[in-house]
């Protein structure tokens, strides 16, 4: 489908036949029996347990066809960086001198079978030989000596712990993880463990931690995907691929960072003000908003409902005109709004914290009650990525060039389109829920149960094709300047100059 493509309509019906045209094309039909809001990610998101069982199945293959100890196999897959083939590669190439990098030697540089007594190079004591341990170099220390050099190296060298070699200064040997285990607490074998598995997603190209305090989740793609691609873990984080700061598409990671740095360190402050108090438009009472939609009612006696961006009445409240009247497309209300970035930055404040409340909203969800209200959880992980995405809209217009008139009044338009689809699924997610379980009528909660299904796939779906179109920058509006350009066979300002948003919302120019 090509989001932008617009049939030729009158004036009058641009924009309802814009709508019809954009959701017939997404869900020309939607049967509730077997809606599904689901897609196809590309990554997969692994967990500690899942990273291990890969380390120890490939351990156990590389130790049957070598004929190693799974010690000796863990020690050269480490120094290949995980990658089987390229131990198989070196091995079979050049095994004598992989020995010798990786520390595994053949036969001992010294050994005294028939010694019974054997003085500890650390300590300089004398022990028996049952008292000593030994790496594939022979060079006994007492079993003391060894387990406070491992443990110290564990606890110092951080993933270099995983290259240990003997202790003796002037040998190479290295000390495997049977000896490591078998020396150490379990404290430290399962510190070591996690050294393991860290070096294994450290060292693929197309695996990442996720960036979230205390989040122990690995994600690895499967498929080739946009360096700016939000990636959502398992924990609840949502971070983009390419700079692992919280995920901002639309915009790239350079004007994420101009955002960031442009409202200084004390951004969330002023964002928690502007986005979360206001006078009732009528009676003037302080209100603090603390729910996730922007459709909000004063306390009594007032109860005024109101919607939180244009202060109009709800009752009379079809498209928000938080845009100046006079151009629903184009500018903001410069009346309203003296200030260009406080626009802005007020509205991706507002939809960072309904953001936030949508998400409380989701982890406060019953566990047990989940698996009945998939659909419900569903629309509220939707609710909580469109609002996201909408916040970072705002600073994508912020920066978008002034010049670029017809673009920068289309993107207003299809943002505006946007808010109001996601403010529909969002009161219906919030509000008609209850009233429908009250009902105690499955028929009717049946009902429901379809219309937000539908909701969430039809704005998942407006959402999916609207960053799309945001990130290769709006390119439909300089084909159909092109087109303009040659119909009239005239030369027009690059920048917008002889040509209007009508003439690219009407495939005729009228």
């Amino acid at each position: 489908m090509d989001f932008l493509k617009i049939e030729e309509e009158d004036d009058a019906s641009i924009d309802q036949g814009y709508i019809d045209h954009y959701f017939n094309d997404c869900i020309p039909d939607v049967n509730c029996n077997n809606l599904s809001t689901s897609r196809e990610e590309n990554y997969t998101i692994m967990s500690e347990g899942c990273i291990r069982k890969i380390q120890e199945d490939d351990i156990q293959k590389l130790s049957e066809t070598l004929c190693i100890s799974p010690s000796d196999s863990c020690t050269l897959l480490l120094h290949f960086n995980w990658n089987i083939d390229k131990v198989y590669e070196g091995w079979f190439t050049q095994e004598e001198e992989v020995r010798i990098s990786t520390g595994l030697f053949q036969n001992p540089f010294e050994i005294d079978n028939n010694a019974r007594k054997i003085n500890c190079r650390i300590c300089f004591e004398i022990f028996s030989l049952s008292e000593t341990i030994a790496a594939s170099c022979g060079h006994r220390f007492c079993i003391d000596c060894y387990r406070n050099y491992v443990s110290v190296s564990l606890s110092d060298n951080g993933l270099g712990c995983l290259n240990l070699r003997c202790p003796d200064p002037s040998c190479t040997a290295s000390i495997g993880q049977d000896i490591v285990e078998s020396l150490v607490s379990e404290d430290y074998a399962l510190k070591y463990s996690h050294f393991l598995i860290r070096s294994y997603v450290e060292s693929k190209k197309n695996v990442k931690w996720c960036p979230a305090p205390g989040c122990y989740f690995a994600v690895s793609l499967v498929a080739n995907i946009n360096k700016n691609s939000s990636v959502h873990c398992r924990c609840g984080h949502a971070f983009c691929w390419n700079c692992a700061e919280e995920a901002h598409r639309p915009v790239d990671c350079e004007t994420f960072t101009k955002w960031i740095s442009k409202n200084g360190a004390e951004y969330e402050s002023k964002m928690w003000i502007l986005a979360n108090s206001m006078p009732c438009p009528k009676c003037k009472r302080p209100i603090e908003k603390d729910n996730g939609c922007m459709h909000m009612t004063c306390l009594p006696p007032c109860k005024f409902e109101f919607c939180w961006l244009c202060h109009e009445s709800w009752l009379e409240h079809s498209v928000c005109r938080y845009y100046a009247a006079d151009n629903r497309r184009g500018t903001y209300n410069k009346e309203e709004h003296r200030d260009e970035h406080e626009y802005y930055f007020k509205l991706w404040a507002l939809n960072r914290i309904s953001m936030i409340k949508a998400i409380s909203e989701l982890k406060m969800m019953p566990t047990e009650k989940m698996g009945v209200l998939y659909f419900f959880v569903e629309a509220w992980e939707q609710i909580v990525e469109c609002r996201r995405i909408l916040a970072w809209t705002y600073a994508y217009g912020y920066y978008l060039a002034e010049e670029e008139k017809v673009k920068k009044e289309l993107f207003e338009y299809l943002q505006s389109e946007a808010e109001a689809n996601l403010e529909e699924l969002h009161k219906c997610a919030k509000i008609d829920l209850q009233a429908y379980l009250n009902s105690g009528n499955m028929r009717t909660f049946a009902e429901f149960q379809c219309k937000l299904s539908g909701l969430t796939l039809v704005t998942r779906n407006y959402f999916d094709n609207f960053v799309h179109a945001l990130e290769n920058g709006l390119k439909e509006v300089d084909s159909r300047k092109a087109m303009v350009n040659k119909r009239d066979g005239e030369n027009i300002d690059p920048y917008g100059g002889g040509i209007t948003s009508q003439d690219y919302m009407d495939e005729d120019g009228r």
